[in-house]
C-alpha cells in the first residue's frame, strides 16, 4: 500500500538514515513491480533482485515457492551439507522431507513408522506445506494401510486425535476382554508408547474408563479405574508442562504448539469443579515462570513475528486476511467469525459443543496484537494492516467496517458482496433462518465479517477467576447459538474462518496509577499515553508496570503493560483481564471450519 509505505517510511525509517542510527534500508517489495515505491525513494536505492536459484543453488525453484518463511534458514543450512548435481523438482522435494522436515521416508511403508511419523507431528503442531503432504503420500504410497485417508490425517490434527482415541479405547476394551488382538495401530511398539503417556497427562488424548485392573502396567496411563482421582491427573499434567516450555531462542511455532497444551491444562482445571480453587496455587506457581520465560521471549521476537510469511495459517491476526484473500481466489464464500476475547482454553472447552455435523475444522493458533486490546487487535484484523496504518482510529471499534468493506472493494468485491455485523450472539436466532443477518441468503454475499461480543462480556464480568469464567463460557456454548450460526453458514456454502482479537487472564490487583487526564486509553492489563514523558512519569511510581516497545503502532504511542499476573486494579482485587503479554491474552484460536466434501 504506497500510502502505508509512504508513512512508515516518513515517520520511521528516513530519520534513522539522517541521524545515522541506521547504516541503510531494505526494501521486500516481493512480486510488486519495483515501480511501486515512490520515485524519490527508488532513485536513492540499490535494486537487487533475489531468487531462490539465487539463494538456494541446485534446488527446484517451484520445490520451494511454498515453504513457510522461517525454514528456509534450515533449507539452507541442509543444503549447504549437500555435495550433489543440481536436483530436479521431484528430488528437491525428498530432499525437503529427508532433511529438512527429517521425515523417516523408509519408515511409512510400515504402519508403525506411520503412525508415529504420525504422533510426532501432531505433537509438536508442524504443519507442513500442502504440496510436500501430497508429495509424502504419492511417494511413499501410505493410502490403505490404516484403513483412512492419510492425507486427511497428515492435515488435520484433531481428525488424527479423534481416530487414534477410538482405536484406543477398542483397544481398551479387547484388553478388558484378555484379547489383545491386533490393532489398525500398533500401541504397544515403543516408538508409539512413548508418546502415549505425555498425550493423556496433557489431555490430547481421554483416559478410557475401565473395571479391570490387570492390564499390562503400560497401558495404566491412558486407562481410568474405579477410584481415579481427577485432582491427581491435574497434578501430573501440570508436572509435564513445569519447566517444559521453548527456549528463550525457539522460532514462535513452537510457543504456538505449547500454547495449546498450557490450555488443556487450564480447561483440565477448570473441571475439577468446587475442587478448583484448592488448586489455583498450583497452578500460579507454574505459571509465574512460564510468562516470564514468554516475556523474555516475545521482548526478542514480537519486532519480527509481523515479517514472517504468510501460508495458510497468519502468524499475527491481521494477517488473517490475506488467508481470507486465498479463499476467495478459489471461489469459496468466506465468513470470519471474530469471538471477543475467546482463549485457547475457552476454545477447548467449548469446541465439542459448538462443531456443525459433517464439517472438516483445522485448528491453528496466531499471535494478537500487543497491547492485548479490541481496539488495537480487532481493528487489525478487520483493517487486514498492523495498528500503525489506522493512528486516527486506533482508540475505537467504530471503523471496523469501513476496513472490511475497503478490503473487500480491494479484491474486487462489489458492495453487495460485502457484509458487516458486531451484536451480542443472542440477538441472533437459529440456524434456520438466520434472520438477524440481513442478506444472508443473498448469492452475490461472498465476504461476511461477524463479530461476537458475547465472551468478552463475560471476561470483564467474571470474580472468581479461572473456573468460574469456564463455567460461563461452556454455559454460554451450551444454548447452542453459536452451533446454529457456524452450522447455518456452513450449510449455505460459507467456509467460516473462527477467531479472536484477544484471550484473557486471571490477575491480582497491585494498585491503579492516578494519571487523570494523562492517559488516553486505560485497562486492567495495559496503559496507552500520547506522551513519553507521561508513560515515564507512571512507570516510576509503579513498581509492578513495565515499558513495551510500541513495534506495529501508531508512532506517538507510549504502552505500559503488567508484569507477570498484576492488574491495574486496587490491591488484592481478583479480576479476569486482557492488554497484557501473558500467552494466554496473546495467543488466540485460529480454526478453519468447512463443508465435508
Amino acid at each position: 500500500d504506497p500510502v502505508i509505505f509512504r508513512y512508515l517510511f516518513e515517520a520511521e525509517l528516513r530519520p534513522r538514515l539522517q541521524y545515522g542510527v541506521a547504516r541503510g534500508i531494505i526494501v521486500d517489495v516481493g512480486s510488486v513491480p519495483k515501480q511501486a515505491v515512490p520515485y524519490d525513494i527508488l532513485s536513492e536505492a540499490t535494486f537487487v533482485q533475489i531468487g531462490f536459484g539465487t539463494l538456494f543453488p541446485g534446488l527446484n525453484g517451484a520445490a520451494l515457492a511454498d515453504l513457510p518463511r522461517d525454514d528456509l534458514g534450515r533449507v539452507d543450512t541442509a543444503n549447504a551439507r549437500r555435495n550433489a548435481p543440481a536436483l530436479g523438482e521431484r528430488a528437491t522435494r525428498n530432499f525437503l522431507l529427508r532433511d529438512v522436515y527429517a521425515v523417516p521416508m523408509a519408515d511409512l511403508t510400515q504402519r508403525q513408522g506411520l503412525v508415529a511419523y504420525l504422533l510426532q507431528r501432531h505433537y509438536a503442531r508442524e504443519v507442513l506445506p500442502e504440496s510436500l503432504d501430497r508429495f509424502l503420500v504419492d511417494e511413499v504410497g501410505t493410502q490403505g494401510q490404516l484403513g483412512v485417508d492419510i492425507f486427511a490425517l497428515l492435515r488435520q490434527s484433531k481428525l488424527f486425535f479423534h481416530w487414534l482415541q477410538e482405536h484406543w479405547n477398542d483397544y481398551v476394551r479387547a484388553g478388558e476382554q484378555r484379547v489383545l488382538r491386533e490393532s489398525a495401530v500398533p500401541f504397544a511398539a515403543p516408538p508409539i508408547r512413548a508418546y502415549l503417556d505425555t498425550l493423556f497427562r496433557e489431555g490430547q488424548l481421554e483416559r478410557t474408563r475401565s473395571v479391570e485392573g490387570e492390564l499390562p502396567g503400560w497401558m495404566r496411563a491412558g486407562v481410568l479405574l474405579p477410584g481415579d482421582e481427577p485432582e491427581q491427573e491435574f497434578r501430573t499434567a501440570l508436572h509435564a508442562l513445569d519447566g517444559a516450555w521453548p527456549a528463550s531462542n525457539a522460532p514462535s511455532r513452537e510457543w504456538l504448539a505449547f500454547a495449546w497444551r498450557w490450555a488443556g491444562a487450564r480447561v483440565r482445571l477448570a473441571t475439577l469443579g468446587a475442587d478448583a480453587h484448592a488448586h489455583m496455587a498450583d497452578l500460579r506457581q507454574v505459571q509465574e515462570a512460564l510468562e516470564e520465560a514468554f516475556r523474555i521471549w516475545l521482548a526478542a521476537h514480537y519486532r519480527l513475528l509481523p515479517t514472517e510469511a504468510v501460508t495458510t495459517i497468519p502468524i499475527m491476526v491481521h494477517y488473517i486476511a490475506a488467508v481470507l484473500h486465498r479463499a476467495l481466489d478459489r471461489s469459496e464464500r468466506v465468513a470470519l467469525v471474530v469471538v471477543d476475547g475467546l482463549a485457547l482454553d475457552h476454545w477447548l472447552a467449548i469446541r465439542g459443543q459448538i462443531m456443525p455435523p459433517d464439517c472438516v475444522v483445522k485448528e491453528a493458533a496466531c499471535f494478537a496484537w500487543v497491547p492485548t486490546l479490541t481496539t488495537i487487535s480487532r481493528q487489525a484484523i478487520f483493517a487486514g494492516r498492523p495498528p500503525a496504518s489506522f493512528p486516527d482510529s486506533w482508540n475505537t471499534t467504530d471503523r471496523e467496517a469501513t476496513h472490511w468493506r475497503r478490503l473487500g472493494s480491494d479484491w474486487g468485491l462489489q458492495p453487495a458482496a460485502v457484509q458487516f455485523h458486531r451484536l451480542p450472539l443472542a440477538l441472533l436466532p437459529g440456524a434456520d433462518d438466520l434472520s438477524g443477518l440481513p442478506l444472508v441468503n443473498d448469492p452475490r454475499l461472498r465476504l461476511l465479517g461477524l463479530v461476537l461480543s458475547d465472551v468478552d462480556h463475560l471476561t470483564h464480568s467474571a470474580v472468581l477467576g479461572l473456573p468460574e469464567m469456564q463455567r460461563n463460557v461452556q454455559d454460554w456454548a451450551s444454548r447452542g447459538r453459536l452451533r446454529d450460526l457456524l452450522a447455518g453458514l456452513a450449510e449455505r456454502g460459507f467456509t467460516v474462518y473462527l477467531t479472536a482479537d484477544h484471550g484473557s487472564v486471571e490477575a491480582v490487583g497491585a494498585g491503579a496509577p492516578q494519571e487523570g487526564v494523562l492517559v488516553e486509553q486505560r485497562a486492567q492489563r495495559a496503559r496507552i499515553y500520547s506522551d513519553a514523558s507521561f508513560a515515564e512519569a507512571v512507570l516510576a511510581v509503579t513498581p509492578h508496570a513495565l515499558r513495551w516497545p510500541s513495534v506495529g503502532l501508531p508512532r506517538d504511542l507510549h504502552v505500559l503493560v503488567v508484569k507477570g499476573h498484576a492488574a491495574f486494579a486496587p490491591s488484592g482485587e481478583e479480576v479476569v483481564a486482557h492488554g497484557g503479554i501473558a500467552v494466554e491474552e496473546v495467543i488466540v484460536p485460529f480454526v478453519r471450519i468447512g463443508r465435508q466434501r
